[in-house]
């Protein structure tokens, strides 16, 4: 993979995401930039959801879940800390 490829497809295609870049879900409400292992966010990245008043995490992800130091924002809220989820 090249560092930088941007990922957009649809949900339904077999695509295997490895690397750093960008995935935007097909009806545009979600966006994860950052590092994917084996098709699963893992590394550091942040994602965006549009959704539930834009949703912003930004911080280390391990098996396609949030994980260690990150930043977690919605509106005026905002938590930095460790995440486990």
């Amino acid at each position: 993979m090249v560092k930088g490829m941007i990922f957009i497809v649809k949900v339904v295609n077999c695509v295997i995401r490895h690397g750093v870049g960008t995935f935007v879900d097909r009806d545009a409400k979600m966006a994860y930039i950052g590092d994917w292992e084996g098709n699963k966010r893992s590394g550091v990245g942040k994602l965006i959801s549009l959704e539930d008043g834009g949703v912003i995490y930004e911080g280390g992800y391990k098996n396609n879940k949030k994980h260690g130091k990150g930043t977690y924002s919605r509106g005026n809220e905002k938590y930095t800390g460790t995440l486990n989820m």
